[in-house]
């Protein structure tokens, strides 16, 4: 094994793990997750690091104007494949509502500060692996910070932690600019 994953191993792990177009659990936890945000006064989503791209293809069939971003071309493929119509961009955009799910582990803090200086989402639907393993560094978790420290953290962006989420973990927030 490698010190560290590949975006074709990541992709592979992920639909091993069911994480995937074609299962109708994992479909319907990504329709759960963007109705929590139903209510809201949110438009356009960019679903940043967005994987398999289900979350993002939910959150378009929704009615959202959705654009799906990831830096691993297995997944731009992917996302291609499964969702033809779903909009993927180069880089990212700012729009109402960013979602980050179990994506920022795996960024350094300057990462996010670049990313966070760049873009100015009104709502960020966030989450994060909180928990230290053997493998963190093969797949990738290099900044596990516990959800106070993401909640301090992001507050330094103008962010303030309006609500835990339900769905997809149980360690889902919903941020918002001060």
């Amino acid at each position: 094994m490698s010190n560290k994953i590949t975006g074709a191993e990541f992709l592979a792990q992920e639909l091993e793990w069911g994480m995937s177009a074609d299962n109708p659990d994992f479909v319907n936890l990504a329709k759960e997750t963007i109705m929590q945000i139903a209510d809201l006064p949110i438009k356009t989503i960019m679903d940043y690091g967005a994987g398999v791209g289900v979350y993002a293809e939910q959150a378009r069939l929704m009615g959202y104007d959705v654009s799906a971003y990831d830096i691993w071309e297995s997944h731009r493929n992917y996302m291609a494949d499964k969702f033809p119509d779903l909009r993927q961009v180069n880089e990212p955009i700012t729009t109402d509502l960013m979602v980050w799910i179990e994506v920022a582990e795996h960024m350094t803090n300057d990462e996010i500060n670049t990313l966070l200086n760049k873009i100015a989402p009104a709502y960020i639907m966030f989450s994060a692996c909180n928990t230290h393993s053997d493998i963190d560094e093969y797949w990738g978790h290099i900044n596990i910070k516990q959800p106070d420290e993401w909640h301090d953290f992001l507050s330094g962006y103008g962010y303030k932690c309006i609500k835990k989420l339900e769905y997809p973990t149980n360690h889902t927030f919903f941020y918002g600019k001060n």
